[in-house]
């Protein structure tokens, strides 16, 4: 079954996440088998590396028209299957 937690951290905002609420549940209304994971950041090196540049920026949205270099070695070693496994404390 579905589990849906209602709470998230305070860094999220109300609004941005109501926006994925709402395709989520869109998205989870049509006919069709949805399997849904989450990975955590930590566990995720390019999402982790993404997060990572986006401190470093203002707010808003950032389109790359190439893979930032720090992001690319890690997309490489994604598709060819390589695993770095990660100590995360829950």
């Amino acid at each position: 079954g579905l589990r849906v937690y209602e709470q998230c951290p305070p860094s999220v905002s109300s609004l941005m996440l109501a926006d994925v609420m709402g395709i989520i549940r869109r998205l989870l209304a049509m006919d069709w088998e949805v399997n849904i994971c989450y990975s955590y950041r930590k566990a995720n090196d390019c999402a982790d590396a993404l997060a990572n540049l986006g401190c470093n920026h203002d707010p808003g949205l950032r389109v790359y028209e190439q893979c930032p270099p720090s992001v690319s070695s890690l997309m490489l070693a994604d598709v060819m299957g390589i695993i770095t496994p990660k100590i995360i404390s829950l």
